[in-house]
């Protein structure tokens, strides 16, 4: 009836090279116990790196169990977004993860999830979980939700989530600003000025910021 040993022997299971079910064996029993305790889903997230016992798909698979939960009152679905912020610290390009077929939809959702749930939050909680939901909807390339997390957080993100960005080498400026030209007058011109096709030839690009009004910036 209490997590902390079964949590602690995921890490003491890691460390003796066993298979990932047997630690997941000992996370069923933490969760068990507490659904919510935090140290045992960040224990599995971290055996679950290349360099341990698991790969990348295997954190994107736990994150994604993590979120479908839809327990927002709890930290568990943003897992999904640590997994994403876990594989960016290998990879190094943040949207190169959050934008990926297999994960911006279940990000967007998660991001959506905590967003609608902050309001019965303790306020703590609450600038924390909104300040998330607009970095993760930020990156999974949903900027109308990303708006409407950065209208409830106010005028700076949670200090964790501005660590958070630094992960991907990016900056609080960078969210808003892009956010604020993409759901702009000229949203659809700035969005296709700033993502040409891979083949596109620099006259192409040069058009495309022609199109767009300085007064929309």
């Amino acid at each position: 009836d209490r997590p902390e040993a079964a949590s602690r022997m995921i890490t003491v299971a890691m460390g003796e090279n066993v298979d990932l079910s047997e630690l997941r064996a000992w996370f069923d029993r933490a969760v068990s116990a507490q659904f919510d305790y935090y140290p045992a889903y960040s224990a599995l997230m971290w055996a679950c790196r290349p360099r341990w016992l698991g790969s990348h798909q295997h954190m994107l698979a736990l994150g994604k169990a993590c979120a479908a939960t839809g327990r927002y009152d709890t930290k568990v679905p943003y897992m999904l977004l640590q997994a994403a912020l876990d594989i960016t610290e290998e990879v190094y390009v943040a949207q190169e993860v959050f934008r990926h077929p297999a994960v911006k939809t279940e990000m967007a959702a998660m991001a959506r999830g905590y967003l609608e749930a902050a309001a019965t939050m303790p306020p703590i909680t609450r600038h924390l979980r909104q300040s998330n939901a607009a970095m993760a909807a930020w990156l999974a390339d949903d900027d109308a939700l990303a708006k409407k997390a950065l209208a409830a957080v106010g005028p700076r993100l949670h200090p964790a989530t501005r660590d958070s960005l630094t992960v991907g080498m990016l900056h609080e400026s960078m969210l808003r600003a892009e956010v604020a030209a993409d759901t702009g007058n000229y949203g659809p011109a700035v969005r296709a000025a700033a993502n040409p096709e891979p083949d596109a030839k620099p006259e192409a690009v040069h058009d495309g910021f022609l199109k767009i009004s300085d007064a929309g910036l």
